[in-house]
């Protein structure tokens, strides 16, 4: 199974970067992450990085602890995720 993680956001002060961590467990994947920025986060799936779906889209107040799961890859391979940040 290959899995690209990346990260975007809008422009503005580069935040400190953050490093996902990604568990597998079958088809089920958890996403964590420390987010630098407080907003709207979308995670997004892809199996070409052509064409993405919204999966999930999580709203912090402030900075802090990030957590998407369970996510059903499909059994999808090679498959990509990217999280976007609206402010």
């Amino acid at each position: 199974v290959t899995v690209v993680i990346s990260v975007i956001a809008d422009p503005g002060p580069a935040p400190e970067p953050v490093s996902p961590t990604l568990v597998l467990e079958g088809e089920m994947a958890v996403i964590r992450m420390d987010a630098a920025t407080a907003g709207v986060h979308i995670l997004e799936i892809s199996r070409d990085l052509v064409d993405w779906e919204e999966i999930e889209i999580k709203e912090l107040l402030e900075p802090g602890a990030l957590e998407f799961q369970p996510i059903d890859t499909g059994g999808m391979s090679p498959f990509f995720f990217r999280i976007g940040v609206r402010e």
